[in-house]
């Protein structure tokens, strides 16, 4: 019956709709809390991978070519989000992807080089499969904790749909 599909959609989306406010109010107590708290215990920090930058590849390139072969140059931003301070990591794809191994280590270098003292982290990301939601993330952060740089890592996800770090 077409109204049943319709009660049921109109359901997952007030459901979508009351989750992602929640995850909003979420976010937004834990930018209050770390403003306001000591920062040398607490941090949170976001992160996500900004859109492709396609360059040309080899200027030595003839003609057309010149914008066919495009290189991708991947950036990668984190937040700290208690004072709003921004880290890039730009790269090509001859260097490296957009995996899990990517995204841990680039995290790794930066958590360990801004984190200072602190010994409870929060992470925000975006809902996305492979690069954020991966088991090599969760070991890095187990790893993290079970050699002591940190006591605590939080992560949380935004709402698909939702992301505001992109």
């Amino acid at each position: 019956n077409v109204s049943d599909i319709n009660e049921d959609l109109d359901a997952q989306l007030m459901a979508h709709i009351t989750d992602y406010r929640e995850m909003r109010d979420a976010y937004k107590n834990d930018i209050h809390v770390v403003k306001t708290c000591d920062r040398s215990s607490f941090r949170i920090f976001s992160f996500d991978f900004a859109q492709n930058l396609e360059l040309p590849h080899d200027p030595q390139q003839p003609g057309k070519w010149y914008y066919l072969s495009l290189l991708k140059a991947h950036q990668f931003g984190l937040v700290d989000e208690g004072i709003d301070s921004h880290w890039h990591v730009i790269y090509t794809e001859g260097k490296a992807l957009k995996g899990a191994n990517e995204v841990a280590s680039i995290i790794h270098l930066f958590l360990t080089s801004t984190a200072g003292d602190a010994k409870k982290i929060r992470l925000w990301a975006d809902n996305c499969g492979g690069q954020n939601k991966n088991t090599c993330l969760l070991w890095y952060f187990l790893w993290a904790c079970h050699t002591q740089i940190f006591q605590e890592i939080e992560y949380r996800f935004q709402i698909k749909g939702h992301t505001r770090n992109s």
